[in-house]
């Protein structure tokens, strides 16, 4: 009988493991444009040199990672998506998240 006990619990314990596998992985195959977006450092690490005092569009860009021509509504989408990952009140760094309103507000225009 205990035996049986214990294949169940093994059971279990491998189902619960291979759910919280899939939600990992699910987080990681966030969306966004580009690998950065997704939170690969990687691509951020290609951009060469610092940032200016003030924000450019291309340095907007580069953090919400967008390509030229993005629509309003990628910029929308993409900076949301960060701002989940990213918000102060969520564990993240408030400089990070006023560096990506920043570059939304940049990206948009003026209203």
């Amino acid at each position: 009988m205990s035996h049986l006990l214990a294949i169940g619990v093994a059971t279990v314990s491998g189902l619960y493991a291979a759910r919280v596998g899939l939600r990992v992985f699910q987080r990681m195959n966030t969306s966004g444009a580009h690998n950065f977006a997704k939170g690969d450092p990687k691509e951020f690490m290609n951009h060469l040199g610092s940032f200016d005092e003030r924000m450019t569009v291309e340095e907007a860009r580069l953090i919400l990672g967008l390509e030229p021509g993005a629509t309003k509504d990628d910029i929308k989408k993409t900076h949301r998506a960060l701002m989940m990952r990213n918000h102060a009140d969520q564990g993240g760094s408030p400089y990070l998240s006023s560096k990506i309103n920043e570059a939304k507000e940049i990206l948009m225009g003026p209203k």
